[in-house]
């Protein structure tokens, strides 16, 4: 648990379930979405995805890191 004033000071940045979950519910319900993938959203908006994240060089590299970490727990 926490002290009860830190919950009154971030509760302005929070929002509620409902409204933290539309732009999730939106991007996998959208017919005009159907057909679109490997985009990037903020909120509901489509964004550019930064240089690094599109690198498939570096992805496969951290994918295959992942794996081996995650091996020996999931097996």
């Amino acid at each position: 648990d926490y002290p009860k004033w830190m919950g009154k000071l971030i509760k302005p940045f929070l929002s509620k379930p409902e409204i933290g979950a539309e732009p999730t519910v939106f991007l996998a319900t959208s017919p005009e979405l159907a057909d679109i993938s490997g985009k990037y959203y903020a909120k509901m908006t489509e964004s550019p995805v930064i240089e690094t994240a599109a690198n498939e060089a570096q992805h496969d590299q951290v994918w295959a890191i992942c794996e081996k970490i995650t091996a020996g727990i999931i097996g």
